[in-house]
């Protein structure tokens, strides 16, 4: 894959990331380097503290490694004022402490062997007790010489800062209008396990050292970076065997941890360190599954843990934002809200494997937004996604908006042009990037400008360079019917298996959330993948409809509620039914399709048995799963084992609506089209002009206007440079977009349902799930964590970790198990 411009060497791989986190945000911590390379503070939605995972230059972090594997960040070179050095080659692990989200990182080298274990602070109650981040730095066989060095770049790397360094240089402090921040160290002896408060020692040429034989130190370098505002600090501490020290990095802006500014003791760290892994042990022990996969299992589950912000119960869909879909590509969005499509498979994952309290806790979550329908609190209607504490991404562009004046040097360099675009206008996120397509200007001000959901960082270089970096996320305001669907699942699922449903809840839902079904299940929508360009009678949208009407009518029927069940909401289940099986199959491709009269496949067809729509062995089910298991060059969603979320096939329609979008043609030929077809066009627009008045001499004059306009065609698709406004789809820019790992489990679930009664290729499906299973688990990272999606080389792509993967992943071996022992 090509990356966008020559500095993707600056990034590690996406999949190369460990988390940690206290259920109120989360830190990415490369297993390269033991660097943190991204860190939002206090919250999963606040502003970044550190992000060179998005911006290689000036998007700040903290960084623990072994000296003499030490290659400097070109950056940190003109900071610190050295020259890029290079030693032995170190081996690196990574790994979590068993059943915790406690993270090692080791390195291992000739002279050495060293580890740093990072974590967030938990108490075992659940709460989080403290907002810090813990690394222990250990020397497990040495002496090992370690470099540290911290650079934050506060609010979104907008903001700068002044370090201050403290008489005793236990700590140090970085200053911003933002925050305050302060990285303090407690040294351990083998002979004082109490600790001791590291001094400092300068030797010559201003770099300081830190030995057990001499007074220990922490150096600092001083150094301005080009613009003055984000001074770094540096450090090399040298330890011998057993020997370790704890490093701690907080905020001392409020009154509260400004009051515990004194450096806390090594046996204190030492007692939280062991009260977070206690909490987790204790976490995940209540976990009920006994399957043949455990250990990945109990990964996601304390992955989905990890992703609950602990004050409201919502989980969110990543932690992350703006790593991108396609490597130089344009869709980079947020993901750090909760979505409601993903309540039912929420509340699923956690009752299967025992977390009821987990499950009931999102649950509240939700029907608090419910009850706020229609008040001076919330919407007119169900949202398709909230914020962690229930309200709308505007809150998050009004608070970025309101600090922007702080920073008048911050200027948008690609769209500070808001005069109104060409038809055809040119977005380029860097100079040397292939990745320019041409926008219309419908599509320009779908994906490339701000609203109030939704503003792009234009100062923030993107990962490899993709670009633009967006924060919120505009899906807010897109027509989803199907959120109703996975709603009503989850009510039904926690009413049956974790709490029975209130009455007053019932009559919300009978007032409010059935109605609007009612009211919407016949409209287009945006569907599932949240497509922009425009709404369409989508496949899933309609199965989700029919299961949000299902669902009230079975828990009418089982509690006894007053419901208008037989006079409105089953004849309308029913209806829905049949257009369903009517509109959404297609005679020729024989499967079910993306939307009412496509011939293109959708992985999200694969839910219909996992909702009980259809039965998994019903004929046209099996059709649109052989279909389905076909290998993309035959028409199918499948590739290496891993399912693609979508595929097209060639229109008959000349524009080819709405199939594909493909980047500009980059070589010299593909440009010489583009540009003799241009004179041909601008020469077709005065003759449609002067037409205009004469009314009865139009048709002889397009009459002979038509050639021209067919010969342009096979030009326009034989170099596809242009892209017509309003009959592209703008979400096909993606040319090399992943296998979608979500829909790879609905996959190898629903074989798995169809179980042993059906088969492909004289092979049971049950057979072929675990087959399928056992591949698509190998894409994990080294963690058994998963990204949104696989790239076609295998790496990771998209918002890291993905929590929705991890709930299918727990759903399809729950079900693969089931269907093995039912089989024995």
């Amino acid at each position: 894959m090509s990356p966008p411009s020559g500095n993707n060497h600056h990034y590690k791989p996406i999949e190369n990331y460990g988390v940690i986190g206290n259920m109120h945000t989360v830190a990415l911590v490369s297993r390269h380097g033991a660097s943190i390379d991204f860190f939002c503070y206090p919250d999963f939605d606040s502003p970044t503290v550190f992000a060179r995972l998005l911006d290689h230059a000036k998007g700040g972090f903290f960084e623990i490694l072994p000296s003499d594997c030490a290659v400097f960040h070109p950056r940190l070179q003109s900071i610190y004022g050295c020259t890029p050095r290079t030693g032995q080659k170190i081996r690196t692990k990574q790994l979590y402490l068993p059943s915790s989200n406690i993270l090692v990182t080791r390195f291992s080298g000739k002279e050495g062997i060293s580890q740093v274990t990072d974590l967030m602070p938990v108490k075992e109650s659940g709460a989080a007790s403290h907002p810090w981040i813990i690394r222990k730095l250990e020397c497990i066989r040495g002496p090992v010489s370690i470099d540290v060095r911290i650079c934050p770049a506060f609010d979104y790397a907008r903001s700068g800062h002044t370090l201050y360094r403290c008489d005793l240089h236990n700590r140090i402090l970085f200053e911003s209008r933002f925050m305050t921040m302060e990285l303090c160290w407690v040294l351990q002896r083998p002979s004082d396990h109490e600790g001791s408060i590291c001094r400092s020692h300068i030797q010559h040429g201003g770099r300081l050292d830190c030995s057990c034989s001499s007074p220990t130190a922490f150096s600092i370098w001083k150094v301005e970076d080009k613009d003055k505002r984000r001074p770094g600090s540096m450090a090399t501490f040298t330890l011998v065997e057993g020997q370790s020290m704890l490093f701690v990095l907080r905020d001392i802006s409020n009154p509260t941890e400004r009051a515990k500014v004194d450096s806390p003791s090594y046996t204190y760290l030492l007692d939280l360190i062991g009260g977070t892994l206690s909490f987790w042990h204790s976490w995940i022990a209540g976990c009920t599954y006994k399957g043949r996969w455990r250990e990945i299992v109990h990964r996601s589950a304390l992955l989905l843990k990890l992703l609950t912000y602990a004050p409201t119960g919502a989980i969110i869909a990543a932690p992350t934002f703006g790593l991108p879909e396609e490597i130089g590509g344009l869709l980079n969005w947020d993901y750090r809200f909760t979505w409601i499509r993903d309540a039912a498979f929420t509340v699923y994952a956690f009752l299967r494997i025992g977390f009821k309290e987990e499950a009931v806790q999102f649950m509240e979550f939700i029907a608090r937004r419910c009850m706020e329908i229609g008040t001076s609190e919330g919407s007119s209607s169900l949202q398709v996604l909230y914020d962690i504490r229930g309200k709308s991404p505007s809150a998050m562009i009004c608070s970025y908006r309101a600090r922007s004046h702080w920073y008048p040097e911050q200027v948008n360099p690609d769209l500070e042009n808001k005069t109104p675009p060409p038809l055809m206008r040119s977005y380029s996120p860097k100079e040397n990037s292939p990745s320019s397509v041409e926008f219309s200007a419908t599509l320009r001000a779908l994906y490339l400008e701000d609203n109030e959901c939704e503003i792009i960082l234009p100062h923030l270089d993107g990962y490899c360079g993709s670009k633009p970096i967006r924060i919120g996320n505009a899906a807010y305001n897109q027509t989803q019917t199907d959120v109703y669907g996975e709603l009503m699942d989850a009510i039904y699922l926690v009413d049956k298996w974790a709490r029975p449903l209130s009455y007053d809840y019932w009559n919300v839902i009978r007032r409010t959330l059935i109605p609007q079904v009612l009211a919407t299940w016949h409209l287009p929508d945006h569907g599932i993948w949240e497509l922009r360009h425009g709404q369409r009678h989508y496949t899933y949208s309609k199965v989700m409809s029919w299961v949000a009407l299902d669902r009230a009518i079975r828990l009418a029927a089982k509690r006894s509620f007053p419901s208008e069940a037989e006079s409105l909401w089953r004849p309308a289940r029913d209806a829905l039914f049949e257009e369903v099986m009517e509109r959404s199959w297609s005679k020729e491709r024989q499967a079910f399709v993306q939307y009412y009269g496509s011939n293109d496949l959708d992985a999200s067809s694969l839910v219909m048995p996992l909702v009980f729509f259809l039965s998994p062995l019903d004929p046209k089910f099996l059709s649109t799963l052989r279909e389905t298991l076909k290998p993309t060059r035959m028409g199918g969603l499948t590739a290496n084992n891993l399912c693609f979320r979508w595929s097209f096939l060639e229109s008959s329609s000349p524009v080819r609506l709405p199939q594909t979008l493909v980047p500009l043609a980059s070589d010299d030929n593909a440009a010489a089209n583009v540009d003799s077809i241009v004179p041909v066009v601008d020469s077709i627009v005065p003759v449609v002009d002067s037409i205009v008045p004469v009314v009865d001499s139009i048709v002889p004059v397009v009459d002979s206007i038509v050639p021209v306009v067919d010969s342009i065609v096979p030009v326009v698709d034989s170099t596809a440079p242009v892209l017509l406004e309003n009959t592209i789809d703008a979400a096909m820019i993606l040319k090399n977009e992943g296998t979608f790992n979500l829909c790879s489990f609905w996959l190898v679930e629903a074989m798995a349902r169809a179980g042993s009664k059906a088969m492909l290729n004289d092979k049971h499906f049950l057979d072929l799930a675990v087959l399928k299973f056992e591949d698509i688990i190998g894409y994990a990272n080294h963690l058994g964590l998963f990204s949104e999606e696989i790239s076609p080389s295998g790496e990771a792509l998209g918002n890291f970790p993905q929590a929705f993967t991890h709930l299918a992943l727990i759903s399809a071996a729950f079900n693969i198990d089931r269907n093995l022992d039912e089989q024995h």
